[in-house]
């Protein structure tokens, strides 16, 4: 096992996890609880694990049973995951104005 390293998720928020490889397979191993993500996605999914069931509070984010809770900024709805909470913010809110989804890339595409 290499020794543990700071991850940046999208949100720009520092993570800690560990990385391992075997056999040419990525593995990911949170931190916080010891779960282990493997694959190709596997940085990307520890990340998102983490800012779901080990959040940092922020003005928009509060925890309920350990877990995230995302607050839409114009209602009272609230959502496990950041990305539920803007989608719904770009569809039912637009006065909000949030950036557009960005497109995505094709499998052929490199």
């Amino acid at each position: 096992m290499i020794s543990p390293s700071n991850g940046q998720s999208a949100s720009g928020l520092e993570h800690e996890y560990s990385e391992s490889q075997s056999d040419g397979q990525h593995s990911r191993i949170c931190s916080y609880c010891g779960l282990q993500f493997h694959g190709e996605w596997a940085l990307r999914n520890v990340n998102r694990h983490i800012e779901s069931k080990h959040p940092v509070a922020g003005p928009s984010i509060t925890t309920e049973n350990g877990e995230a809770v995302y607050r839409c900024g114009a209602c009272d709805n609230k959502y496990r995951r950041k990305d539920a909470r803007l989608k719904h913010e770009r569809c039912r809110h637009p006065e909000l104005q949030r950036p557009p989804a960005k497109p995505r890339r094709k499998p052929d595409e490199a």
